[in-house]
């Protein structure tokens, strides 16, 4: 008996149950026992497991209800009970015919449970022959139903455990494919944007600079421009969160000059504070530029998102973008620097301060403005959080908006060449030879004449193909300096067009630079994965494609033996 009890205690799951009513066949000299279930939902209590011998009980069971007389008692009370002739002290409401085709003749019974709720009924029957059981036998077999009510139990949870794994993958599963799908459909709709996009905003760059324009034909050129950036930013807007979502936002290092990144936003959003009549002012850090590591690029579209919502709702007065460093205690390598931007605008009242960082949500402010899509703060939000820092507001109707964060770099060394001076120098080069050739591949036609009208004046000799396998035997004949490289296209996509031409190429290979619409971090690194030198998400301002060109290509001045390349 000892052996049965600590079997229950020590073992788990089925093979435990199994093996308790054997050892109490076994000890009792009996030739069948039953262990049922007992669920609170269900009437007929369940069948789980089961003991027997001898040939007249093969495949045979015994039917049980909670709703039998017989059961209902038994499962009331703790007490086992001892029937030492069925046929003299039937049990009530039991299925007499199914207790005489076992051929049983007596039985111990006891329900099991778990801190004093019934969970199941254990069953030792005696076939063919009366028995003799007294108050031991009783008292044995509720010590092994105490054992195994707390198996039941374990085994309960388990089960339990299991289905709400299962649930939980199979949401997991469910969530991923709609991310997927969402993810595929967002891909697929930002480059179909962005393709046509690319078109308009490209050509209406030439015709800016155009000097036979009339003003009105500027005026028309302006409202082109900034619709279309407009529609850009809605774009780059939706991408953000989707990658918020996704959980896919990460953190790109790079050094960085503090009032420098300062100064660009400064001059990126002074035109349009001049427009509306209002100042912009700027306060950097004091002294020399400070140099940091971190994501410029994200902090850039904070400062962004920030200062142009403050011009945005700002009709009076100005708005000032202020940077300073935090003293404290801090290592001897990172520096706390504290970002600002206040306006005079409209203000926001304390009760919409909580859902202003909401995506899709405006204040009544924003929704008077018809401005914006509602995700520029949720971004902002989020990308301070990711750089480890916690974005503040303070808001006053009718006086104006402050909102500031603090944010941990690690100082970094100025570089042998900031970007502005590696700008200055190669904007004094001369011209590339006329040997320098490079090849557009674009599936739309559009596109390539783009390129190639924008490259055709510099001196650069231009070969154009429609698609990858296209672009692979243009190679082959023309052998080009750099590739300008579209991704989506049919018959060969431009990643397996590099893979093939950089294999083929060997030593020399070409510069590839991927210029696409489908801007989502994925489509970058497959390029890059694929052995693109650099990315141009489409639609490109011009001189961006010149920046690429100055860094891959290289020019010579006339006056030195300075040569850019890469």
């Amino acid at each position: 008996m000892q052996k049965t009890t600590q079997q229950v205690s020590c073992g788990s799951g089925q093979s435990v149950l199994q093996g308790a009513i054997s050892q109490l066949n076994d000890y009792f000299d009996t030739q069948r026992a039953f262990l049922y279930f007992v669920e609170p939902e269900n009437d007929l209590l369940t069948l789980a497991a089961e003991e027997g011998i001898g040939p007249r009980l093969e495949g045979k069971g015994l039917e049980l209800k909670r709703s039998d007389p017989f059961v209902l008692d038994l499962l009331a009370e703790g007490r086992g009970v001892a029937i030492n002739n069925i046929l003299a002290e039937p049990p009530v409401g039991l299925d007499q015919e199914a207790l005489d085709s076992l051929d049983m003749r007596a039985l111990l019974a006891v329900r099991t449970s778990n801190m004093s709720e019934a969970n199941g009924l254990l069953l030792v029957c005696k076939c063919g022959e009366e028995a003799r059981w007294g108050d031991d036998e009783i008292a044995l077999v509720e010590t092994v139903a105490g054992q195994l009510g707390l198996a039941i139990a374990q085994i309960e949870y388990s089960v339990k455990e299991d289905l709400h794994r299962c649930a939980l993958e199979q949401a997991k599963l469910e969530a991923d494919v709609a991310n997927s799908a969402k993810s595929e459909f967002l891909a697929k709709m930002t480059h179909e944007l962005r393709t046509p996009l690319n078109a308009i905003l490209g050509f209406s760059q030439f015709l800016e600079k155009d000097t036979s324009t009339t003003p009105g034909q500027r005026e028309y050129i302006d409202i082109i421009n900034n619709s279309g950036e407009h529609l850009l930013d809605v774009i780059n807007d939706v991408l953000e969160v989707s990658k918020i979502e996704a959980g896919k936002l990460e953190l790109v290092e790079e050094s960085f000059a503090i009032n420098s990144l300062l100064e660009s936003v400064y001059q990126m959003l002074s035109t349009k504070s001049r427009e509306k009549g209002i100042g912009l002012e700027l306060s950097c850090h004091p002294g020399e530029d400070l140099y940091v590591s971190g994501d410029r690029g994200k902090l850039r579209q904070i400062l962004i998102n920030l200062v142009g919502n403050s011009v945005k709702f700002t009709d009076e007065g100005g708005v000032s973008l202020k940077a300073e460093v935090v003293t404290g205690d801090a290592p001897e390598n990172i520096v706390f620097v504290r970002f600002e931007v206040t306006d005079t605008g409209k203000g926001v009242a304390e009760d919409e301060l909580p859902k202003l960082f909401q995506k899709f949500v405006q204040t009544d402010s924003g929704k008077k403005s018809h401005q914006g899509t509602g995700l520029g703060l949720t971004i902002t939000k989020n990308f301070v959080e990711l750089m480890s820092g916690r974005v503040e507001v303070t808001s006053e109707l009718g006086v104006g908006t402050t909102f500031w964060f603090v944010l941990p770099f690690a100082r970094a060394q100025r570089p042998a060449m900031t970007d502005l001076e590696r700008l200055d120098q190669a904007s004094r080069l001369t011209a590339p030879a006329q040997d320098c050739r490079i090849l557009i591949v674009d599936d739309q036609v559009v596109n390539r004449k783009l390129l190639s009208r924008l490259l055709t004046g510099d001196g650069f000799q231009i070969f154009e193909a429609g698609d990858g396998k296209e672009a692979v035997e243009k190679w082959r004949s023309v052998k080009p300096n750099l590739i300008l490289m579209d991704q989506s296209m049919p018959v060969m996509d431009g990643n397996e067009a590099t893979r093939k031409i950089l294999r083929e190429a060997g030593d020399e290979p070409p510069v590839i630079i991927s210029v696409t619409g489908n801007a989502m971090n994925e489509f970058r690194d497959a390029a890059l994965e694929a052995g693109c030198a650099d990315f141009l998400a489409k639609p490109f301002k011009h001189g961006d494609l010149f920046a690429l060109l100055e860094k891959h290509l290289g020019k010579r001045r006339p006056d030195s033996d300075v040569v850019l390349a890469s």
